[in-house]
């Protein structure tokens, strides 16, 4: 009797280390705990590009300019206060001009390959 029960104990830990391994198998996780999950492999091997609005050519146009304005000879103004300041131009510029930079941007971008743009 104690052979049956010895062999039945034996089976029963076998069949709880095959569950085991076919349960790691099909979560997909390792045995080691350190090891990191895969990430599953990209279609896109082209690099992301970024969008442009209108406001961000304008800026980039005009930062050289306000860079100079707010300028006190030697001191360079901080980034902070030539983002305002080129912000508070955008929001003066009238629909006119605002509309040609963003005609811009759209064209940059349907170069690109983006469309993100409303108009």
């Amino acid at each position: 009797m104690s052979m049956t029960l010895d062999l039945l104990v034996q089976r029963v830990e076998t069949l709880e280390k095959n569950t085991m391994n076919a349960l790691l198998f099909a979560m997909n996780v390792s045995d080691d705990p350190t090891e990191k999950p895969k990430k599953p492999d990209s279609d896109d091997d082209k690099p992301k590009t970024k969008r442009t609005s209108g406001y961000i050519l304008y800026s980039n146009a005009h930062r050289e300019q306000v860079k100079e304005e707010l300028s006190d000879g030697e001191t360079k103004p901080k980034n902070t206060d030539i983002m305002y300041k080129l912000a508070e131009n955008w929001r003066e510029l009238d629909n006119k001009d605002k509309a040609e930079w963003n005609a811009k941007a759209k064209e940059l971008n349907k170069d690109a390959g983006i469309n993100w743009l409303k108009n």
